[in-house]
């Protein structure tokens, strides 16, 4: 991944770098975060990856995590509070932006949801939306894409 990452996007990348899971930066120029990722296997703990997103600078800010379609609407609420209890107390671009993505476990795979707003305007007034012709086909063993 991190040759494909430094030949295609021109990017370097962290682990871990401020706690964050990932962070993807200009090589030469570590203190320019350009996207930061954070990735929650339970949907439980997935309070703490906010509360970190919320905490670094970045224009894209994502989110990962996995549960079940009724899952959904608690991680929306989530969401929404932790960005109007806590936000406000950010100083922050108001074009950043948070991408959250939710995969929601079927018998048979994972499906994807994405949550997507800026800064300014904020997760109010959005909805987790279906990822269109992309389903990742099981996580033990590497994922592969199918569309």
């Amino acid at each position: 991944m991190k040759r494909k990452l430094e030949r295609n996007f021109k990017l370097k990348d962290v682990y871990e770098y401020l706690r964050v899971d990932l962070t993807l930066y200009h090589p030469g120029t570590p203190w320019g975060n350009l996207v930061m990722v954070e990735h929650e296997n339970d949907i439980c703990g997935f309070e703490d990856e906010i509360e970190k997103l919320m905490s670094v600078l970045a224009p894209l800010k994502v989110g990962i995590t996995y549960g079940n379609a009724r899952q959904e609407e608690e991680l929306l609420k989530l969401i929404r509070d932790s960005f109007e209890n806590r936000h406000p107390e950010i100083l922050e671009n108001p074009k950043t932006e948070y991408l959250f993505l939710l995969g929601v476990d079927e018998p048979d795979r994972v499906t994807w949801k994405y949550l997507l707003f800026t800064t300014q305007d904020g997760p109010s007034r959005e909805q987790f939306e279906a990822v269109e012709n992309a389903t990742l086909v099981g996580r033990v063993g590497g994922p592969s894409f199918s569309s």
